[in-house]
């Protein structure tokens, strides 16, 4: 019986291991805020940016409560997406033709814009650390090779 206890410990150790990692990493949440002037069906811009994403997504506040925020307005140049993102630390700024965002239909347009955009952002994140170089081996180089 102590066998089959410790067995039962065993795999439920390894599955808490094989679990926590995943837990640990949750992408993180977008907020946005779309001006009403942008015609689009906000639950569905929801479902789409979650979808495209892999994370939460909130249209529904009226300010920023996760790291990564995108505030979709109407300015005379067309449909500006503003992005501050507090995981990488900047912001950007791009700019849609209105002309592309006409009626709720172009939901999924916008939900691909801006699920591009937050992953342009992202993408630095998953580089790869600065390794510093392997110090030098070996002689000196010769006078000739200098």
């Amino acid at each position: 019986m102590v066998a089959r206890v410790s067995t039962w410990v065993i795999a439920a150790l390894l599955c808490g291991a094989l679990l926590a990692p995943s837990a640990r990493a949750d992408p993180p949440l977008v907020t946005t805020v779309v001006d009403e002037c942008v015609p689009i069906d906000r639950q569905q811009l929801d479902r789409l940016l979650s979808i495209e994403l892999g994370t939460s997504a909130d249209t529904a506040a009226s300010t920023a409560t996760g790291p990564t925020h995108v505030h979709v307005r109407c300015v005379p140049a067309g449909i500006e997406l503003n992005l501050q993102d507090a995981l990488t630390r900047k912001g950007m700024v791009r700019v849609l033709s209105r002309e592309s965002f006409q009626d709720a239909s172009s939901t999924r347009l916008l939900a691909l814009a801006i699920a591009e955009f937050v992953v342009a952002s992202w993408v630095e994140l998953r580089l790869p650390q600065r390794v510093e170089p392997a110090p030098v081996q070996g002689p000196a180089p010769t006078e000739r090779a200098r």
